[in-house]
Order: C-alpha cells, then structure tokens, then sequence
C-alpha cells in the first residue's frame, strides 16, 4: 500500500496538518509515513477525523 509522507507537507500551503492529511485521502493515499519533522500539534491533527493510518514513524516522532 502506497504512503505519503508527511515531508511532503512541509511546505507552507500545509501548514495546517488538517490539509495535509485531507490532500493524502482525496489523492487516494490510505497511509501516511510521520516524519521526523512533524511536531506534535501537527501529529494530533493528522490523527483526527477520517485519518489515514500511520504505516510509519521515523524517529524521532513527534519533533518538539
């Protein structure tokens, strides 16, 4: 199963992880891979809702 990285939202349009994560399910992704450069808020707000599942966290998860 493809995943997306959350990388790829280190860009300012995500700077809400909520778009993020919304952008992941429209495009079809049923996974995220949190990167290391995911703070916490932004790791709590990709969780919500209709989440995708996390495939993997890259250490260290949440970044502070």
């Amino acid at each position: 199963m493809p995943s997306l990285s959350t990388m790829w939202a280190q860009q300012e349009r995500f700077a809400d992880m909520a778009r993020f994560r919304d952008v992941a399910l429209e495009f079809g992704y049923e996974a995220v891979e949190v990167s290391h450069s995911t703070a916490e808020p932004g790791l709590r707000e990709l969780l919500r809702g209709s989440a995708p599942r996390v495939s993997s966290l890259h250490a260290p998860t949440p970044y502070r």
